[in-house]
């Protein structure tokens, strides 16, 4: 349990002083941004949103799976106080790429054949989750994330509400 001195409320400004970044996080500017709410116990009901965060790191990884015999790659963001963390993992040996992807589960747990995605921070996050994944846009370049922008769902389980929300790195 948090005190009540770090209570969301407490920390975090008003949603009016960010403008809405819809939900692809096209819109509000060409920072970068990220956007979620939800009635979930992550999101706990309020709608965090950052315009130009200072990330604390972002990082693309290519880590083994070691069920599979397989290198998978994920995206780590680590975003600022209070600290959320976002990850986001390949369904298979390939590159992350556009596209939608449904039935997404825990990264970066996420059995081969599923994408992985995973919201968690400021003391919460989900033990088993599903989820979905929409990749509008992704460059890497020599191993260094360059552009990404994508829309997520995520459901912890046992049965917990949807979070809801998007990504844009510049």
């Amino acid at each position: 349990i948090l005190p009540d001195a770090f209570t969301p409320d407490a920390i975090t400004l008003p949603d009016a002083w960010f403008p809405e970044l819809g939900p692809d996080c096209s819109l509000g500017g060409t920072e970068d941004a990220y956007e979620f709410s939800g009635s979930d116990s992550v999101s706990r009901g309020r709608v965090w949103r950052a315009l130009a965060p200072e990330w604390v790191s972002v990082e693309v990884d290519e880590m083994e799976d070691f069920r599979a015999g397989i290198t998978r790659q994920t995206l780590f963001f680590v975003g600022p106080s209070p600290t959320w963390y976002f990850t986001f993992q390949s369904p298979d040996g390939s590159p992350l790429r556009p596209g939608e992807f449904v039935n997404a589960q825990r990264a970066p747990f996420a059995e081969v054949g599923h994408v992985g995605v995973n919201v968690s921070g400021y003391g919460t996050g989900c033990g088993t989750n599903v989820g979905s994944l929409t990749i509008h846009e992704i460059s890497v370049v020599d191993g260094q994330l360059r552009r990404f922008r994508a829309s997520f769902t995520q459901t912890c389980f046992p049965a917990d509400g949807t979070l809801t929300g998007c990504i844009r790195y510049t």
